[in-house]
């Protein structure tokens, strides 16, 4: 037990000590954006301890390792992912003395590419001509930031968009999106001269990935600074040996545009999909586990060491950030069962899973 304490002190000098703009060597991240607004009063323990309150969420992770957090903003007053629930976090990440990815989403929903209709566009960006959007999407990005500035909170990297691909603010030319990306991009920057971007998109088909990136930055000249897909290996297109082709994707993408990449969210389950779970029914996941890694607590806990410790040694791979880790419900939608708790890292009970404790793993020299 001593050594195993050891490792967590010695891992959580990662933590940030300043604000200034230089990066972990790796960040070791979680995306847990809705603890704050809607899970303040659970009760959540480890080895069957009550973590305090005040710990959750940032502390706590950062205890296990974690020196990095993702964190969203949306278009609009939805408190899931308002300017006001994306400050607490921020301020709440400081406090745990935590690196910040800000994901700045044009929808008022979970995705880019939940649809591309105008009913998916941020309020503020519809029935616009194309270059008023542009400005409309400057002066946005611009305000945003400056109002995080004078409430006190900056942020070490930047998204534009989540999972991009098929859309972004409703366009779906690809030149329009890279136009739309590259705007945003530079009206940050003229409010935050160090900023760097990450280009994040889903967890599609390798051979899409590739050409998609390729088209996007070599085409139609994208402006980032790092690569990012999801990872989510229990999709169902792709199957047992997507951790292997992942790495391979990974690679290729290195060498071919010398842009590291980070993991901007994952998550795999530690225990079988229910089969009137909303994401078997909807076809969006199946229960076919990855070669090795069973759908246990078992599993689930090798595989975030072995991501982890794979990720720490790539020299292409600067972030990886565990998606929902406290999302430890299964409420009702329509008929299914709509909700994280397979993939979540605590179970319906609020008691961590063994893998919380491999979380460690990204914070190891």
């Amino acid at each position: 037990m001593s050594l195993f304490f050891a490792i967590i002190n010695s891992s959580c000098s990662d933590k940030k000590q300043d604000t200034g703009d230089t990066l972990p060597e790796f960040m070791n991240g979680v995306d847990e954006n809705s603890y704050l607004v809607n899970w303040t009063g659970n009760t959540y323990k480890d080895g069957g301890v009550t973590i305090p309150p005040e710990d959750l969420p940032y502390k706590y992770f950062a205890s296990k390792g974690i020196n990095s957090a993702r964190i969203r903003i949306w278009v609009g007053e939805n408190p899931d992912g308002n300017y006001e629930n994306a400050l607490a976090n921020g301020l709440s990440t400081r406090e745990a003395g935590l690196y910040t990815l800000l994901a700045i989403f044009f929808s008022e929903q979970w995705s880019e590419n939940v649809g591309c209709d105008d009913a998916t566009v941020g309020s503020i960006f519809r029935d616009l001509s194309f270059e008023d959007k542009k400005s409309a999407v400057q002066q946005y990005c611009s305000q945003l930031i400056n109002n995080f500035k004078n409430d006190g909170l900056s942020f070490d990297l930047y998204a534009i968009g989540n999972e991009v691909y098929n859309c972004i603010c409703g366009e779906t030319d690809k030149s329009k999106m890279a136009e739309i990306l590259n705007a945003a991009y530079q009206a940050i920057r003229e409010v935050d001269p160090k900023a760097k971007f990450v280009f994040h998109i889903p967890h599609a088909a390798p051979d899409d990935v590739r050409s998609y990136f390729n088209a996007m930055l070599n085409t139609y000249g994208v402006k980032c600074d790092y690569l990012s897909t999801s990872y989510y290996p229990l999709q169902i297109i792709h199957g047992s040996t997507a951790f292997d082709e992942y790495k391979t994707l990974v690679s290729d993408l290195y060498e071919a545009h010398r842009k590291p990449f980070i993991v901007s969210e994952w998550a795999y389950a530690g225990s079988e999909l229910p089969a009137n779970s909303y994401w078997i029914a909807a076809g969006i996941m199946e229960n076919e586990p990855l070669n090795v890694y069973s759908q246990t607590t078992q599993g689930l806990a090798a595989l975030i060491r072995d991501l982890l410790k794979w990720a720490r040694e790539a020299d292409a791979v600067k972030g990886v950030f565990y998606w929902g880790p406290i999302f430890n419900e299964e409420g009702e939608f329509e008929g299914t069962l709509y909700g994280w708790v397979w993939l979540s890292l605590f179970d319906i009970n609020g008691e961590a899973k063994q893998a919380i404790n491999s979380l460690q793993y990204g914070s190891l020299n």
